[in-house]
Order: structure tokens, then C-alpha cells, then sequence
């Protein structure tokens, strides 16, 4: 799994690192959100969009899970979580060599932070959803770097002076 959060980049970055993944024969399954013109753009398998079909199948193989769920007293997943869960779902059946994860919001309450990645990337930080990621450049970049995984590779674009420091002791605390 390459998994790729920031503030601006995160679907230029998954399409870049899917094309590089095929380039090296291998399969990339990648997520990405939002989609611009129909939902099924938000999953694809060896750079081709999801067909209407497949999309479907993804949503009717996890909409058990979903179910049993709520039935027990989970709350029902947001539109993000649902398409995330279908994802990972579609790229196990589809048997993906990497996922490449676009982060919906922030990183460490994301549902894609369920992911195990093997490389993290932080396109970049600023200060965005404050409502959500905290007041502070560092903050919000605690939220972001959360993504790295022990033993993970993490990876940053430019990102400002007071982001380094955090970034740094993410990646002494997960020995990276």
C-alpha cells in the first residue's frame, strides 16, 4: 500500500505513483477522492476507471458486512467510508499488486488509515479543516503523518519549517 495524504496533490500523487507501479509490470488498485463526473472514477485497476458493473459488485460484496454492522449497533458508514471499504474490497478480489490510498480527510481518523502502509506520503501541509485537524500547521500535520505505519517508508513533499519537527518524530516513533 502506498498511502498519500496533504493538504493539495493527493490525486495528481496517486495517479503519478499508479502509472509508475504499471510502468514496472506491476497491477496498481487505486482510490481516490472525490471523483469529478461519476463515482465509479474513484476506483481503478491497472489506470482503467471502474466500470459501472464492477463499482456495483464492489458496494453488493461489502453491503453484508455493512449490514451486519448497523445490525449490531454500528453506525452506518458515511459515503466516504462505504467507497473506501468497496475499494479495498474490490482491490482483493481484483488481486491489485499495490494500493494506492488517497486519504479522504486529514490521516489518523480516516477510514483509509485502516490500510497498512508500506510507504506514507504527505503531499504537502497547510492549514485546512481546523475543525477537524487542529488550529496549528503542527497540529494538522500530526493528524497527516499519522498515516505512517511502523516500519514504513515515509515520504514528504515541501512542507513548512514547523512541519519538519513533527514529521521527524513521526518517523523516529514508528522507526521509519
Amino acid at each position: 500500500i502506498v498511502h498519500i495524504t496533504g493538504t493539495n496533490g493527493k490525486t495528481t500523487t496517486a495517479r503519478m505513483v499508479s502509472a509508475l507501479v504499471a510502468r514496472h509490470g506491476l497491477t496498481p488498485g487505486t482510490f481516490v477522492s472525490p471523483h469529478l463526473q461519476r463515482v465509479e472514477e474513484r476506483l481503478s485497476r491497472h489506470l482503467a476507471v471502474a466500470s459501472p458493473d464492477e463499482f456495483a459488485q464492489a458496494i453488493s460484496d461489502v453491503a453484508g458486512f455493512v449490514d451486519v454492522w448497523t445490525a449490531q449497533g454500528g453506525e452506518e458508514p458515511t459515503y466516504f467510508e462505504l467507497t473506501a471499504l468497496a475499494a479495498f474490497s474490490w482491490f482483493a478480489t481484483e488481486a491489485v499488486d499495490v494500493g494506492v490510498i488517497e486519504v479522504g480527510l486529514g490521516g489518523r481518523l480516516d477510514a483509509t488509515n485502516a490500510a497498512d502502509g508500506a510507504v506514507a506520503v504527505v503531499t504537502g501541509v497547510a492549514r485546512e479543516h481546523t475543525e477537524y485537524l487542529g488550529d496549528t500547521v503542527e497540529e494538522i500535520t500530526a493528524e497527516k503523518v499519522a498515516i505512517a505505519k511502523p516500519g514504513a517508508v515515509l515520504v514528504t513533499g515541501p512542507i513548512p519549517p514547523e512541519a519538519e519537527a513533527v514529521a521527524a518524530a513521526r518517523a523516529t516513533e514508528t522507526n521509519i
